[in-house]
């Protein structure tokens, strides 16, 4: 199980079975303190956001046939 944690523009907390955080990607933004862009390394976010979607397509097709339960 990997659990990461990305602080951009909101924090972002990921848990897969599947991604790792390799490969580490190289990333400019923009530093408030040194006020310039600046690089820095990014886990492997974007290749689990590109698949998300269709987790959340099938989280909401699914929720029509879930039993309510109270």
């Amino acid at each position: 199980m990997y659990v990461c944690r990305w602080n951009d523009n909101a924090a972002v907390t990921i848990a897969s079975t599947y991604h790792t955080h390799f490969p580490v990607k190289t990333v400019k933004r923009y530093s408030k303190a040194e006020k310039k862009h600046v690089d820095i390394t990014e886990p492997n976010i974007r290749q689990y956001n590109k698949y998300m979607g269709g987790v959340d397509v099938m989280d909401k097709v699914l929720s029509s046939y879930r039993p309510n339960f109270r």
